[in-house]
């Protein structure tokens, strides 16, 4: 039974804030827990315990979990002078319609600025996400710029598209904190279907915590890190057209390098747009992918949609 309780902890641990009350700082189950667990990876841990030997207190606080110098009753005596009778009751059920990415956030509640910044900077992209409808017929012809093609699945699969998701999502245990994916091309070569399906995908079907920034969006290193620490994952941020953002994305993923926040950030952009206005981005060592003529594949799966939707146009019998 203790091994089955340890094993759930150690499941629960990853994306939670722990508290450890009542164990010594020797504690054999517990520093293996400290141990095992990447503390870059997970949220800050605490233990209360009074009259910690020095050593073993700087030991732990490098290793993610703060020592709170006091006895049980004490730090409950502390919990009642700091949080108000208000703020004690339990959490009401997320309303999972009006603002689904509340799923991920287990360690906390958004801040009254997290919840502006998600819905003015970002889409977050999720399988049941709101869309502005748009015929094949418009897609087809170039007047889509959201979600209904990706969505109503009017686009065909791009096999550098797919290599390039699967790369972002393959995470190694000693991948850096930041990581960067640029996916670059020339004007009309299909750069923003392809980074919005591998989005989409990334969301849907692999479960990642994906964030799309808009047109006229700011990525601010702030909400990115409540984001993280709220949620104990990885984000996936895509930004389409880079080089707009390209100065406000440089410095706010350079102070969430410093606090080792994990992000991967999906950019597209056309290739001299990128040498001109973003090799400050440079510095994070982008895995660069261009985006070329289709494929003979990939030109039938494009007819074949086509013919599916009744848009050949010109092109029929």
């Amino acid at each position: 039974g203790r091994d089955l309780l340890f094993g759930r902890l150690k499941d629960w641990a990853q994306s939670s804030v722990l508290v450890f009350v009542g164990y010594r700082l020797a504690d054999q189950h517990i520093r293996q827990l400290i141990y095992k667990i990447d503390p870059t990876r997970r949220p800050r841990w605490y233990m209360v315990s009074p009259g910690g030997d020095e050593h073993d207190v700087r030991l732990l606080d490098k290793k993610g979990v703060e020592v709170l110098s006091t006895t049980f009753s004490g730090f409950m005596d502390a919990l009642d002078s700091s949080v108000p009778q208000l703020f004690r009751a339990l959490a009401p059920p997320v309303d999972a319609g009006q603002r689904p990415y509340l799923k991920h956030l287990k360690n906390g509640h958004p801040s009254d600025r997290l919840i502006e910044a998600l819905e003015r900077d970002f889409d977050y992209v999720h399988a049941a996400m709101p869309f502005d409808e748009v015929s094949a017929e418009g897609f087809y012809s170039g007047y889509d710029h959201g979600w209904s093609g990706i969505i109503r699945r009017y686009d065909f699969a791009r096999k550098l598209g797919e290599d390039l998701l699967y790369a972002a999502v393959d995470v190694a245990p000693d991948s850096p904190a930041i990581r960067m994916f640029v996916l670059e091309g020339a004007a009309g070569s299909g750069k923003t279907i392809a980074l919005r399906r591998a989005a989409f995908d990334a969301a849907t079907a692999l479960d990642q915590f994906v964030l799309w920034l808009k047109p006229d969006g700011i990525l601010r290193a702030e909400i990115i890190e409540e984001l993280w620490t709220l949620s104990g994952l990885r984000l996936m941020v895509f930004v389409d057209h880079v080089s707009l953002h390209s100065e406000e994305l440089e410095r706010a993923l350079h102070t969430l390098k410093r606090k080792n926040v994990q992000v991967t950030v999906v950019l597209s952009e056309r290739e001299a747009e990128w040498a001109a206005y973003c090799s400050g981005l440079d510095a994070f060592l982008p895995s660069t992918s261009t985006l070329r003529r289709l494929s003979g594949r990939e030109v039938e799966d494009l007819v074949e949609l086509l013919v599916r939707h009744r848009c050949l146009g010109q092109l029929t019998n």
